[in-house]
């Protein structure tokens, strides 16, 4: 049986509503965005060419839009105009902090992934 991992983004006081913060975990990059009603979102933090980085977007319903008007969906990770996604994780809050599904990418290249000694198990 396939044990689910989680990661833990933090306390929710440390998120500002309607804005993105970063966040590293075992050297990977992450964004979380707070929506006004409590909801969170985490994405990978990847830094989109001629835009800049995921977290530096201000948020805008369940978009993030940046300085050069283009927007990204927090739901899905879609770029808009554009076949690229980025990595957005199922988020939920316990005990007052953000947790989010992680599975690692899978590809053939090096897996970049945090370590297993940053995973925890439910």
């Amino acid at each position: 049986m396939r044990t689910k991992k989680f990661l833990n983004a933090g306390s929710i006081h440390d998120v500002p509503i309607g804005k993105g913060s970063r966040f590293s975990i075992c050297e990977e990059k992450f964004a979380v965005f707070r929506e006004t009603y409590g909801h969170f979102y985490v994405l990978t933090d990847e830094y989109l060419d001629s835009i800049g980085r995921v977290s530096q977007g201000n948020m805008e319903g369940r978009t993030i839009k940046f300085t050069n008007g283009h927007t990204l969906d927090l739901v899905t990770g879609q770029l808009d105009g554009s076949d690229h996604f980025v990595r957005s994780f199922v988020t939920w809050i316990e005990n007052g902090f953000i947790l989010f599904h992680y599975n690692p990418a899978t590809n053939s290249q090096e897996d970049s992934s945090p370590r297993s000694e940053c995973l925890l198990s439910p």
